[in-house]
This record gives C-alpha cells, sequence and structure tokens, in this order.
C-alpha cells in the first residue's frame, strides 16, 4: 500500500508503544523507514520491544500521567538531536467494572492516562514544534467508538476518550495554521492480551465472540492499525476526524459489553479479582 521509504528521516514518538497496539504502529511505520521511539511504565517490556524491533528505536521508561516527567522526556529527544516530527497518543488504561463499585483512585488511573497524559504529551510536543515554525506534522490519538456511543461498565475509559476525540477536533482548528494535523483513530476489537486481561477477565474465547458478532465476520490484526495510523501520518488534507476501524461493529453493537448486565455479585467479584492480579504483575514489572 505504501513506498517503503514513506517516513524516510521521520521520527515518530508512539507512547505504549512497547507492547499492544502500539508495538504494532511502531512496526508497521519502521517497515516505511521512520525512526520510532517507544514510551511505556515498563522498563524490561521496553527494552525487550525495542531490541526485537532493532535498528531506528530508542525507547524511555516515562509515565505519561506526571507532566514533569513527560517534559523531562520530550527535552531529552530535542536535546538529543531527535526532536519527533510526529506523534500517537496509543499510551491508555481501561478495566470493566461497576460504576457504582468504582473508587475514585480507580477513576483516576484512567484519567489521568488517558485525558490528562494525552493532553500533556500532545502540548509539550506541539509547542516545540509551533516555536520552531515551518514544520509538516501529524498526530495521531487513539480513542474508541465508546466515545461516540456511550459503554456500560467502562465510563473512565469513555468519558476521557471522549475528551481526547475534543482535543483532536480543537486543536486540529486551532494548530492548524503551524502546519500540525490531528486526527484519531477508533479501533475495534484488535486482540491484545492486555486487553483480554482488563476487559474480557475469565472470557475463555472472546476474540471468536467479536468475530462472530462483527458485520465483516473478523477482529482485527496489525496490519489493520498500522496502514490506518501510516495513512494519517502522510501528508494528506485530511485534520480533526475520528476514523472508526471496527467493520462496522459500532454502528451493529453499540458500546458493546451488553453481556456483562448479566454479571451477579460473584462474577463482578472474579472480574476484579483477576485484574488485580494483573495489576499486580506489571507492577512487578515496573520495578
Amino acid at each position: 500500500m505504501f513506498r517503503a521509504d514513506l517516513f524516510a528521516g521521520q521520527r515518530v514518538l508512539v507512547t505504549g508503544g512497547g507492547s499492544g497496539l502500539g508495538r504494532m504502529m511502531a512496526e508497521k511505520l519502521l517497515s516505511l523507514g521512520a525512526e520510532v521511539e517507544i514510551w511505556g511504565r515498563r522498563g524490561p517490556v521496553l527494552a525487550e520491544a525495542a531490541a526485537a524491533m532493532g535498528a531506528g528505536v530508542t525507547h524511555q521508561v516515562v509515565d505519561i500521567k506526571d507532566p514533569e516527567a513527560v517534559e523531562r522526556a520530550v527535552a531529552a529527544m530535542w536535546e538529543a538531536g531527535r526532536p519527533a516530527t510526529h506523534l500517537i497518543n496509543n499510551a491508555a488504561g481501561n478495566f470493566v467494572s461497576r460504576t457504582e463499585d468504582l473508587s475514585p483512585r480507580g477513576i483516576r488511573a484512567i484519567s489521568d492516562i488517558v485525558f490528562h497524559g494525552t493532553l500533556q504529551v500532545t502540548q509539550s510536543i506541539g509547542k516545540r514544534w509551533i516555536a520552531a515554525k515551518g514544520g509538516n506534522h501529524a498526530v495521531v490519538s487513539i480513542t474508541t467508538t465508546w466515545g461516540r456511543t456511550g459503554a456500560p461498565f467502562v465510563i473512565p475509559s469513555a468519558m476521557s476518550k471522549a475528551a481526547v476525540d475534543t482535543m483532536t477536533k480543537s486543536l486540529a482548528v486551532e494548530w492548524g495554521r503551524h502546519g500540525i494535523r490531528l486526527n484519531t483513530i477508533a479501533p475495534g476489537t484488535i486482540p491484545t492480551e492486555g486487553m483480554y486481561a482488563r476487559l474480557r477477565p475469565g472470557d475463555n474465547d472472546p476474540t471468536a465472540k467479536a468475530a462472530a458478532a462483527n458485520p465483516l465476520g473478523r477482529v482485527g490484526n496489525a496490519e489493520d492499525i498500522g496502514n490506518l495510523a501510516a495513512f494519517l501520518l502522510a501528508p494528506s488534507w485530511i485534520n480533526g476526524e475520528t476514523i472508526a476501524l471496527d467493520g462496522g461493529s459500532w454502528m451493529m453493537n453499540g458500546g458493546g459489553f451488553r453481556d456483562m448486565f448479566a454479571y451477579g455479585d460473584v462474577e463482578w467479584a472474579d472480574a476484579r479479582d483477576r485484574i488485580k492480579a494483573r495489576n499486580a504483575a506489571d507492577r512487578t514489572q515496573r520495578g
């Protein structure tokens, strides 16, 4: 679909780039000649991903919830002579829960990454692009169709992703004059281990169920997300748009998670226990 050197001389920062969708997009951009920097909170995961992806990849351990950490990491890129020319806001967090069971800490765990973290990274990068003048830059943020439809049991994510969608539209207008375009991708089910651990804990075959419920009869893959990210980062006249990448599922199934209305207290307790176990494992990896 693309020339092999489409992104030659370009440097793309991918937050949450060590695994899942972030790594899929990073690998696609590398194959098209880009240099890529990946950020995440788990040092060993980032190091493994960078080593596997090979030349052209750098990485920094960054918790984007911390605005000072974001500013230090962005400054380090510029000081090292590898300023980003494009940005993919992929870092996120999510888990399923009845809204009445959410704690303030649980709400902040999602909103501080998805809402505040995305804005902090975008602002820190964007102000440098504006100061440098004359650029041709693009930002792609990963949102969700839940921002359009709403969705039960993922309220902090749905609200925060809707805010990222609004950020994209607002900055597309405000920063267009500086040569900065902003768009978002709202992916459907593209299987990753981390996604299933927090959104479908205990589900024996979530991929098959998602495929059966999709108008095209399948789930997404790395090529789907990589190709669309590359297309939106490449020079174009597209600005301020959110593109659903889900085979039409959102029009058929809305926000999803409707099957969880059948959960009782026992099922929700089991889901919480499984999610807590996964979170504990992630904290161990972060050291």
